[in-house]
């Protein structure tokens, strides 16, 4: 082949983008060297290439973190240094590939290891998700300290790192780049061995209120979607949420009354993230919050309870407003703005700054018992008080969750509450517990629609709700007559203070 510049010999053989268009150049070894091309400072093939492709300013001065090799080595030699340069180069990369190649992506042979890995790691996460999903967590079956009253005690902590917005004022890309920053140091926690954690936008809607209904991440989170994942535990006693109103939103859950020991659990992963993560913190006001409600401690410590027997008795408003006065937040099933939908109220701290963890703790620790009190209080008068009205409560509840075809989903939770008053008052023989408060969950709306595989219209879930419920209940006796039952405990006569 002659040289295209003095027709010797050609030694040299080059492809060139012009324009955009692909064109060859043939040169004998003196054009070559004249031309500069087999001169290191000199003319370079690869600058020819990457001077047609718009993207390369921005990556003029990317380096390959795994080799070193620079994008101006790049441009003088037209080589790569190792397979990785085509991950730190790739964006300047991309006009070039489509002038030389007839695609940019690859759709030949793939090495047999390679899909193992992918659809390994596939089936994995596919793995631990259906684990989350088709098994209930340890708080939802175990019972702590005042389980027949408190149902579970959380700890949450804000927290933030310095460089980035605050979610609610950043941008997508700066949501994902933190995401990617956070997500390796978060599953590399010794708590989530053998966790789940996944991208929002991998996950459905129904998938993300199926956790909402856990209360593994809050409504607020579940509605966002790119720049935002969770991480849960196996035994989902621990959860983080990333990019919800704060970056970071560490959440330890228990059954009953056991601040404590959910404080302990997300103090260790804080303590432990804190080590390779830059928090935002300051010296007077603590952690950095996007709501400055939780600047200081950052932490939220709630406590879900049941109280049928003040409900029914009409003393849970009073109850309620005396707790707000003490400087505690009252809230329904689901958090801020909800319902108390089942006689299920939370209670929890509303002052982060200011005071220490432990101090806020006891406090909420201390009015926690004192409303115990009032609802032991409350059930023994009505036993002793007012019997017919309780069986009669009880036993209505047991005859409708036992032979109703269609219940929504406010008057499944309201005769549950009866029915569970029932069981901790012994009116119902043999009756577990944690069967009734996992019904609580399975006949949640995406509860249900997760079992049908399938979006279920409101007629449909009320529908499925009780058939579940039904076949759930079939082999449950019957409640007794209150008078053939002892007493329940004398309550301790500490009482909350009068308004």
């Amino acid at each position: 082949m002659k040289c295209d510049v003095c027709e010797s010999e050609a030694t040299v053989f080059l492809t060139q983008i012009i324009n955009g268009q692909m064109t060859t150049v043939n040169l004998c070894d003196a054009c070559s060297q004249a031309k500069g091309v087999t001169d290191e400072m000199g003319f370079g093939l690869a600058e020819a290439f990457l001077n047609q492709s718009t993207p390369t300013n921005n990556v003029s001065e990317a380096v390959c973190d795994s080799c070193g090799f620079t994008a101006a080595q790049l441009k003088k030699i037209g080589r790569m240094g190792c397979p990785e340069c085509y991950s730190a180069f790739r964006d300047g990369l991309d006009g070039l590939l489509k002038a030389m190649h007839k695609g940019t992506r690859h759709v030949g042979k793939t090495p047999h290891t390679f899909i193992q890995g992918k659809h390994l790691q596939k089936n994995v996460t596919q793995l631990r998700e259906e684990t989350l999903i088709n098994h209930p967590a340890d708080w939802m079956q175990g019972s702590g300290p005042h389980s027949e009253i408190v149902m579970t005690s959380r700890v949450r902590l804000a927290r933030n790192l310095r460089g980035f917005p605050f979610p609610g004022y950043s941008q997508e890309h700066q949501r994902l780049e933190l995401m990617q920053l956070a997500r390796p140091c978060v599953d590399a926690l010794p708590e989530m061995k053998d966790g789940y954690s996944e991208d929002y936008a991998k996950l459905s809607k129904t998938r993300k209120q199926v956790m909402v209904e856990r209360h593994l991440v809050s409504r607020e989170h579940a509605a966002r979607a790119n720049g935002c994942a969770v991480a849960v535990d196996r035994k989902q006693n621990l959860s983080i949420m990333i990019n919800e109103e704060d970056h970071f939103r560490i959440q330890g859950i228990r059954p009953g009354l056991n601040l404590r020991s959910a404080y302990q659990l997300v103090d260790k992963v804080d303590t432990e993230l804190e080590g390779n993560l830059p928090y935002a913190y300051d010296e007077k006001l603590g952690y950095l919050t996007a709501c400055p409600t939780n600047l200081g401690t950052g932490m939220r410590a709630s406590v879900m309870l049941h109280l049928p027997a003040l409900a029914l008795t009409d003393q849970i408003n009073p109850v309620i407003k005396a707790v707000g006065k003490i400087g505690l937040a009252v809230r329904g099933l689901y958090g801020e703005g909800t319902e108390a939908l089942g006689n299920l109220f939370q209670i929890s701290n509303q002052h982060t700054l200011g005071e220490k963890e432990g101090e806020i703790i006891s406090q909420i620790e201390k009015v926690i018992e004192r409303v115990i009190n009032s609802e032991t209080n409350a059930r023994q008068k009505l036993v002793e008080d007012n019997p017919n009205m309780l069986q009669d409560q009880v036993g209505r509840a047991y005859a409708i969750l036992r032979h109703a075809h269609i219940l929504t989903s406010k008057e499944a939770l309201n005769l549950l509450s009866q029915l569970r008053l029932g069981a901790d008052l012994d009116l119902i023989s043999n009756c577990d517990r944690s069967l009734l408060d996992m019904l609580l969950l399975e006949i949640q709306p995406a509860h249900l629609q997760l079992r049908a595989g399938k979006d279920l219209s409101p007629e449909e879930r009320d529908l499925r709700r009780a058939e579940i419920t039904r076949t759930r209940l079939h082999s449950l006796a019957g409640p007794s007559n209150v008078s053939n039952n002892p007493p329940p405990p004398e309550a301790p006569t500490s009482d909350l203070p009068d308004e």
